[in-house]
């Protein structure tokens, strides 16, 4: 919940990073004792879609501690160096919606947008892929169910059951 009042005092700007680091403390110490883990069908995607050859990546504005902590303790199994990027937070002048970290990835991979496939779980996360001229396929959560998801491909309730077949279907 945002406190208006709170924004507009002096020392607000601190407020927000202390706030900030310490709700990534409590999510990496979330995933360090592994409560936070991997969705319905995504290692085995990852798998199919690594032994297939294709590029991954990672787009996230969250930061790259977050991503860090997730990938070693829930992803630990996967080989090393899977992704070809991993464009995080640090890399986006601006949040999504702003496309700013899908264009980071397109660049740091060499890849033009319509080559790539986003698989995304926010309204905010399809506008910005969108944004950047990548096709999109959603996933919901408990946390997104609600959002407006206009322009994905396919709405998705998981990756259970979704395969590189299916994807490169979806793929104009």
């Amino acid at each position: 919940r945002v406190d208006p009042a709170r924004l507009q005092v002096p020392d607000a700007a601190a407020f927000i990073g202390r706030l900030h680091e310490r709700k990534t403390a409590l999510y990496n110490r979330r995933v360090a004792r592994g409560e936070v883990a991997a969705r319905p069908g995504v290692k085995r995607l990852i798998g199919e879609l690594v032994d297939a050859g294709v590029r991954l990546a990672i787009a996230t504005t969250t930061s790259r501690a977050n991503v860090d902590a997730l990938l070693e303790a829930s992803f630990a199994d996967l080989p090393a160096g899977i992704f070809g990027a991993i464009g995080a937070g640090e890399q986006a002048a601006a949040k999504k919606p702003a496309p700013d970290i899908y264009r980071w990835v397109l660049d740091a991979l060499g890849l033009a947008a319509r080559a790539c496939l986003a698989i995304e779980d926010s309204g905010n996360g399809v506008r910005a892929a969108a944004g950047a001229g990548i096709a999109t396929v959603v996933t919901v959560n408990p946390w997104t169910r609600g959002d407006d998801f206009t322009g994905a491909l396919r709405i998705l309730p998981d990756l259970d059951g979704v395969d590189l077949a299916l994807l490169r279907r979806l793929v104009p």
